[in-house]
């Protein structure tokens, strides 16, 4: 007695899978994945199958995440954070070469090996070609993407900055200069992009002799160690590359910064209680998303001020009255 199988089905599966993809609908891709069972197939292409399933949930996983990555890559760049945007176009030009890879699997080898054994890919092609236009769009917004932002530094463009400060208050300014020359010569009109610790809070401008100078005002930061660095972005007359500065290292100084904590009732021994406070400067103005470390007696407990909220004290840590002095 012979054994039918139902290989139509197993290629309509993967076109149905396909299609769900091309089209985006991700979650619903990831339900069929996890769903479709193979049976009634020919034991001699389930390994195939299988590996045809695994590229396909690779498709279904990087495709997204690479879109969102190249998504927030251009609005990194629209706010000037180019270093930030090399690193989601770096990712992201990883996860299209992988979809790549997957796509080309499925449609190279494994389909070569169904084909052999008379499954009919043909039923799957509509899927295909839908899932290969997302790839190829992925691998477009990775090249366009990719001439925005500073790459392999062109060997005629030379950047250098330097400051005559070691130090910097958090949230004050900076005194910084440079040089930009093309070929040796100074190289004028170019926006040079300053950061700290690679996130961008600054511009200036080459003069006519490349020559470029100013104050500028870093954000509240809580390291106490900054690396400084400048960027020209690639644009129609710096080229391809664009051009990094060597790094400028200061000392963060916090003398212009003030905790309060408010004083806590009395509580009796072994019940618990909350410190709260506000972290200002010395002008008033209130610092979010501060690290903040409490000690009670031996214990210490990490926080956080609580972001965007003007004026509010929030609790930073929670402590326990001991039940007995503490033995020195």
């Amino acid at each position: 007695m012979s054994v039918q199988y139902n290989l139509s089905g197993l290629a309509q599966y993967y076109n149905t899978t396909l299609t769900k993809i091309g089209e985006g609908s991700y979650t619903n891709a990831s339900f069929l994945l996890n769903t479709f069972r193979f049976v009634n197939i020919p034991p001699s292409i389930n390994t195939t199958a299988q590996a045809a399933n695994a590229d396909l949930a690779g498709l279904n996983a990087t495709i997204p995440q690479a879109q969102k990555l190249f998504a927030s890559a251009e609005l990194a760049i629209q706010a000037n954070e180019l270093i930030n945007a090399t690193s989601l176009v770096s990712m992201g030009c990883e996860l299209a070469t992988n979809a790549n890879k997957s796509l080309a699997d499925f449609g190279g080898p494994e389909t070569a090996r169904f084909q052999s054994a008379l499954v009919p890919t043909s039923q799957y092609l509509v899927g295909e070609g839908l899932v290969s236009s997302e790839v190829k769009g992925l691998n477009g917004q990775c090249t366009s993407i990719s001439a925005q932002i500073p790459g392999a530094t062109s060997k005629s463009l030379v950047l250098t900055i330097g400051s005559t400060q070691k130090t910097i208050e958090t949230g004050e300014s900076v005194n910084l200069f440079g040089t930009l020359t093309r070929s040796d010569v100074g190289f004028a009109g170019q926006k040079v992009l300053f950061y700290i610790n690679g996130s961008y809070f600054g511009i200036l401008v080459s003069d006519s002799h490349g020559n470029f100078g100013g104050s500028l005002t870093i954000p509240f930061v809580y390291f106490q160690e900054a690396r400084v660095q400048a960027l020209v972005a690639p644009n129609s007359t710096a080229g391809v590359g664009g051009a990094t500065s060597n790094p400028v290292y200061f000392t963060i100084l916090f003398s212009k910064t003030s905790i309060v904590l408010g004083d806590p009732p009395a509580y009796l021994p072994g019940a618990s209680f909350s410190v709260h406070g506000n972290l200002t400067t010395t002008n008033g103005d209130p610092l979010p998303d501060a690290p903040v470390t409490v000690t009670y007696l031996r214990e210490a407990k990490s926080g956080h001020t609580v972001p965007h909220v003007v004026g509010i004290a929030c609790d930073l840590a929670v402590f326990f009255v001991l039940q007995e002095p503490v033995k020195k």
